[in-house]
């Protein structure tokens, strides 16, 4: 996994959290993962979130991207900023590592942002045409944001 690009605001207040360290996930994360991926309408989602959004499918997204992210997306609340950010890495890394067995050629992304309620953290694959992140990344003005390839 590689940090690709940050806005200078993550940068500047976090950038000890977005590297890669041996930090265990908590067990609510470990588990979401366990139940492993699945390939469907052309995108890869872990099962279990997948399983919990059964009402919406890719015809409610303008395309696959905003489909895997809706999907693919958990958000870590209620604890310490940096500590909810090195769980979110560490989420990512976890799955570059599940990805890559399960078989999934391309590049991945892996989004981590932060505001003052928690922490968003979110992947898809990479397509032409189609971005989660806008180019101009200090634009979110009210999020540190950093994107991972996986």
């Amino acid at each position: 996994m590689k940090l690709l690009r940050t806005n200078k605001a993550m940068m500047k207040q976090y950038a000890s959290c977005l590297t890669i360290s041996n930090n265990v996930l908590p067990r609510h994360f470990s588990s979401i993962l366990k139940s492993g991926l699945i390939k469907k309408d052309n995108c890869v989602f872990i099962k279990s979130l997948l399983a919990q959004c059964d009402t919406v499918s890719s015809n409610n997204f303008s395309d696959k991207t905003g489909y895997e992210c809706f999907v693919n997306h958990i958000h870590i609340d209620g604890i310490e900023l940096e500590k909810a950010l090195k769980i979110g890495v560490a989420f990512l890394n976890q799955i570059s590592i599940i990805i890559r067995k399960f078989g999934v050629h391309g590049a991945i992304r892996g989004i981590v942002s932060a505001n003052d309620t928690g922490v968003t953290v979110s992947f898809h694959l990479l397509r032409p045409d189609e971005a989660w992140l806008s180019d101009n990344i200090e634009g979110y003005k009210e999020e540190c944001v950093a994107e991972f390839e996986l």
